[in-house]
């Protein structure tokens, strides 16, 4: 689990090992901005997509703990996506 402080993006990350790597290399340096510091040079690299919801469910995921109770619609969610 990583604390992320300034959790202004929003939405449904699905991060590979070496993305998370990053993210835990970064954050030993100092405080990291996930917008500024990880997705935007991803987005430089290539290594970004997204998805536009649409009219699909959508639920605030505000902790880990809203997740944990919300399994069946995260699960539902992220079928919606493709994956």
């Amino acid at each position: 689990t990583m604390k992320l402080p300034m959790s202004e993006c929003l939405g449904i990350y699905i991060l590979g090992k070496d993305i998370v790597r990053r993210i835990k290399a970064k954050s030993k340096q100092n405080e990291i901005n996930l917008s500024f510091d990880i997705l935007q040079e991803l987005s430089k690299e290539g290594k970004i997509s997204a998805f536009d919801i649409g009219d699909n469910q959508w639920i605030d995921a505000e902790s880990p703990m809203t997740l944990e109770r919300n399994k069946k619609e995260v699960k539902k969610i992220i079928t919606q996506m493709g994956f």
